[in-house]
């Protein structure tokens, strides 16, 4: 669990180039994304750094703005704040 909670917490700091985001996304539609790296943070300790599969963490995520949630393959989270910019957008839940 701490391994979703270290995914989540990285925000699933999802990064959306600038031709992406201005061409495609604006926040309507919902996203399939694929994680590349999974942290798992606990308070005090040093974070680990590893392959989603290996750590546990889901391959293939879904996120759904309209219903304000991350689904997994197995777990699914509310987003608790969203903050976007021009560069990026930052999920946390």
């Amino acid at each position: 669990m701490r391994i979703i909670a270290g995914l989540i917490l990285l925000g699933l700091s999802l990064t959306v180039s600038t031709a992406f985001a201005g061409d495609v996304f604006d926040g309507t539609k919902p996203l399939l994304c694929a994680s590349i790296e999974a942290v798992d943070c606990e308070p005090g300790e040093p974070c680990e750094r590893g392959i989603p599969g290996i750590m546990g963490a889901p391959q293939f995520m879904r996120i759904d703005f309209a219903k304000s949630e991350i689904a997994g393959p197995l777990t699914t989270t509310k987003i608790r704040s969203i903050d976007k910019d021009e560069n990026q957008i930052i999920l946390q839940g």
